[in-house]
């Protein structure tokens, strides 16, 4: 199974790739973080993903424990991603600031 993202982007999650629909040769292969990342973005989407809900998702169910920094450097990650297959004119991912209650 894989995703179309904004019509331009192929995520393939089991070969963690993204790959320009319109021009093959435009690949790049994600670090297995970020592309578990990615893919809980997707199977949420529209909704917002709580930054607890990466951590308990992408690390700690595999049995590590994190610093935040890392979920940014992730979403980086998937960002340089987009911008390498082509997709340079939208913002993909919305990075929205938490509620304090």
């Amino acid at each position: 199974m894989y995703w179309i993202i904004n019509d331009n982007i192929e995520f393939w999650p089991e070969h963690r790739k993204l790959i320009s629909v319109h021009n093959a040769d435009l690949n790049v292969v994600l670090t297995t973080p970020a592309s578990r990342c990615l893919s809980l973005l997707l199977e949420a989407f529209p909704d917002v993903v709580a930054q607890q809900d990466f951590f308990t998702r992408v690390w700690e169910e595999e049995g590590m424990r994190v610093p935040t920094n890392t979920l940014y450097q992730n979403i980086s990650i998937i960002r340089r991603g987009f911008r390498a297959v082509g997709d340079t004119t939208h913002s993909l991912i919305a990075t929205v600031p938490r509620e304090d209650s």
